[in-house]
């Protein structure tokens, strides 16, 4: 999507002790406990790296079917082989006006991929393992949320 590189405003919370909501922009709480962005990316992190030398990535001729309404993706390939389809819901979630938090249903969404053998999905705000998709006739389905879903897609 053209995006080189991205900030986040502070890495640690700032303890000012007042009540300026803008004292909260860190990735880490000032007790020192990670909050779910941080571990949503060191995940991410974990889950994308692939040290080694560069290499041409190639094509994966995929489509998205179904409740497909505010569904973003971004497609990476590791130097194996292996396809990552990272798919998630750009809704906003919380209303910093009334401080409501209001968690986007699932979408259930079509992935249609004619030369895949082997689906997996990880859920990087929760962890690092991958689970079994079942696929049927080069697609599966994937409930897509507020959370950032990677399918691991191995090719036939």
């Amino acid at each position: 999507k053209g995006v080189i590189r991205t900030f986040s405003y502070e890495f640690y919370d700032q303890n000012t002790g007042e009540a300026n909501p803008e004292r909260n922009f860190g990735m880490i709480r000032t007790d020192g406990g990670e909050k779910p962005g941080y571990v949503a990316l060191k995940n991410m992190i974990t889950v994308l790296n692939d040290k080694g030398t560069a290499f041409s990535p190639g094509k994966l001729n995929y489509t998205l079917s179904g409740s497909t309404s505010n569904v973003h993706s971004t497609l990476l390939q590791k130097r194996d082989g292996k396809f990552y389809l990272a798919l998630w819901l750009g809704v906003q979630e919380y209303n910093p006006d009334t401080q409501v938090e209001n968690p986007a249903g699932n979408q259930t969404v079509t992935v249609t991929v004619p030369t895949i053998a082997i689906a997996e999905v990880c859920t990087i705000n929760t962890g690092t393992s991958f689970s079994s998709i079942s696929i049927s006739s080069g697609s599966f389905t994937v409930a897509v949320n507020g959370h950032a879903k990677i399918l691991r897609l191995t090719h036939v």
